[in-house]
């Protein structure tokens, strides 16, 4: 009985991570975090394929995940910035503005706005310039 439950633990485990991957990979023109019917339906959708299917499709996910995502991660954890700020610093990191990511993640320009002061204020950049060359510093250094 334990067993089985150690089984199905893993099975969720797995089908939040390949969510989560999707998700950090910017594969559905919404912000799953943001959604969480969406990401619920996800989970659903994930629930009713194969086990061998998820995992594969998990391994494939992970290998897609870049290193400078890596590097924006850490970068993220580093200075406790949050979800939805860290995909706003991805953007910036690809030359996207703030009122283009908002577009495209389906917030309001002054939620996009607010992601970014926040960025701004938990990082000690003085601007958005300030911001991007204080990651690939982290990124040249390996550290802080």
């Amino acid at each position: 009985m334990r067993e089985r439950k150690d089984q199905n633990e893993a099975k969720l485990e797995t089908r939040l991570r390949v969510r989560d991957r999707v998700d950090q990979l910017g594969l559905m023109d919404f912000d799953l975090c943001a959604d969480q019917s969406r990401s619920n339906r996800l989970l659903e959708i994930l629930s009713q394929l194969p086990d061998h299917f998820v995992d594969d499709l998990d391994a494939r996910l992970a290998r897609e995940i870049l290193p400078e995502r890596v590097m924006i991660e850490k970068f993220a954890a580093d200075h406790s910035i949050t979800a939805a700020e860290t995909r706003l610093l991805a953007g910036l990191l690809e030359s996207v503005s703030v009122s283009e990511h908002a577009e495209a993640f389906g917030i309001s320009i002054n939620t996009a706005r607010t992601h970014m002061r926040r960025l701004l204020e938990k990082t000690g950049a003085r601007n958005q310039t300030d911001l991007v060359l204080k990651v690939f510093a982290v990124n040249k250094s390996g550290g802080h």
